[in-house]
């Protein structure tokens, strides 16, 4: 998925094409024949385009694995040039179906809701119809896949029932096969350890565990898979780990990524590309871009569905489940947009957020722009000062008037890092420098992953530094400093503390 400008979400045809394959894939299984429009029947040449290329591609896998092999065998580059030719070929036909009905038609327009991007064969959308989408997706792929049923059912007469269809819509690629693959590989190794607690795993007494866990995500990749103590494994159920977790453990996660890259390249590569969206794998540079978007993975997760956040021994409180905003006609900056802001709860002691044609002129002299809410060091794309001009764009807040100032911006704590001074929910004044002005100030850490020019992860701390080190020090003692190399990061900041509103 990629995130161009103009406000809108580029997703690649072939990743639906590819979801919509394995819909098809035990239907056109089935013993029983289930038509799929109106007036198929089986052998006939009015049947939907992809049913004979599929069809032959399941009778080369019915001996082989069935959906399950042929998964794990796509994912691997494994597949026969037969079974290539096969797939490519429904795949085209899956594309061209796609953009040319339901991207065309939804709406009951011409493109009016998506659109299709031949150059680069994606389907575009508006980014604030994507964001309802992931918030919404679950229950959307309930009622589709009931629809679809629904609709099978009518278009056999009733000689095809719905929950025969809904059985074969729900099945998946097996749990266990693509997770063997993974087992394989850390059976083999003469050490390991409990990927979160560091335990030292003897002989064949370890548990591969789902980091994102499957019932959330019903993800088998590789950068998913980790060697864990049985009971370890057991505490953390289907809880998803804690921020500080993730990062005390980044060094064993990444360790683990590189074997299993190493032993199963092309199927952890392919799978790896899936999660880092837009970036590419790099053979010398991906540790650090997919750890980055690891992680920004489990915090949307954790605020979108208020799953509990668990640490070895602890369980800490579910996050609170990201709530929609209204709908207004307030435009809010896109991915790739340097703005970027999530919904949180609201407070109702917190200041009023206002849209650009509310503030009467205010902007910069009675009202300043609200960023978003920074937690210690959870996910959030940078900005630029150049951003704060785009004043349509954004949200306002009243501050007093001796804090607002041009080159100046809102954003509200969401972390306890800076606790006793910074709260949770404080909203607070900074004013934007690439640089700190003085030792030990409160500043929104700057810290990509990839050196200055590529976009990170920011956090509110302290700022000092030596000779070769950039130090970033929490006021709350449970978070440990940290150091980053003053030959990764140039400019270490993105704004320094002026004040609270």
């Amino acid at each position: 998925m990629t995130a161009p400008s103009e406000g809108k979400v580029k997703i690649p045809v072939q990743s639906i094409a590819d979801k919509w394959m394995l819909y098809y894939w035990p239907i056109f299984e089935s013993e029983m024949f289930i038509c799929q429009r109106t007036g198929e029947v089986r052998g006939a040449a009015n049947g939907v385009a992809i049913r004979r290329p599929l069809e032959a591609l399941i009778e080369i896998f019915r001996a082989a694995g069935g959906m399950s092999g042929f998964h794990t065998a796509l994912f691997s580059g494994k597949l026969t040039s037969d079974a290539e030719v096969l797939w490519q070929t429904a795949r085209a036909k899956v594309q061209q179906t796609i953009w040319n009905m339901p991207v065309r038609h939804a709406g009951g327009g011409d493109f009016d809701v998506f659109q299709y991007d031949r150059k680069d064969k994606s389907v575009c959308m508006d980014a604030n119809l994507w964001r309802e989408l992931c918030l919404t997706g679950s229950w959307i792929q309930d009622a589709t896949v009931l629809r679809w049923a629904e609709l099978t059912e009518q278009l056999s007469k009733g000689a095809v029932k719905a929950s025969q269809v809904i059985d074969c819509l729900l099945a998946i690629p097996d749990p266990a096969r693509n997770v063997n693959d993974a087992r394989g590989y850390f059976s083999k190794l003469t050490e390991r350890v409990c990927v979160w607690s560091e335990k030292p795993l003897g002989s064949d007494r370890f548990d591969v565990d789902h980091a994102m866990p499957f019932s959330l995500w019903r993800n088998n990749d590789l950068w998913n898979l980790f060697p864990t103590a049985p009971g370890i494994n057991s505490e953390k159920s289907d809880k998803l780990p804690t921020y500080r977790l993730l990062n005390q453990r980044r060094d064993t996660i990444i360790g683990c990524w590189r074997g299993l890259e190493g032993a199963l390249g092309e199927r952890f590569r392919r799978e790896a590309q899936t999660l880092l969206g837009r970036d590419p794998f790099e053979p010398n540079n991906w540790e650090g871009r997919l750890f980055s978007r690891f992680v920004e993975a489990f915090e949307i997760t954790a605020a979108q569905r208020g799953a509990p956040r668990w640490e070895t021994g602890i369980i800490a409180e579910a996050a609170p489940v990201l709530i929609r905003p209204t709908p207004s006609s307030i435009r809010y900056a896109e991915e790739d947009v340097p703005l970027t802001r999530f919904a949180l709860p609201t407070d109702p002691a917190s200041p009023i957020i206002y849209g650009y044609s509310e503030i009467a002129g205010g902007a910069f002299k009675t009202h300043l722009p609200f960023v978003g809410s920074f937690a210690a060091g959870s996910p959030f794309h940078g900005f630029l000062a150049d951003s704060l001009d785009s004043r349509e764009d954004l949200d306002w807040v009243v501050v007093p008037p001796h804090l607002a100032k041009p080159r100046r911006f809102v954003v509200r704590v969401a972390g306890d890092s800076m606790a006793p001074i910074l709260q949770i929910g404080d909203f607070v004044v900074f004013e934007y420098h690439r640089n700190p002005r003085r030792d030990n100030e409160i500043v929104i850490a700057n810290l990509p992953e990839f050196g200055s020019a590529s976009p990170g992860t920011e956090a509110i701390k302290r700022i000092t530094q030596d000779a070769d080190y950039w130090i970033y020090v929490s006021d709350n003692p449970d978070y440990s400093p940290f150091r980053v190399s003053k030959s990764v990061i140039e400019h270490p900041i993105l704004g320094t503390m002026v004040g609270k509103v």
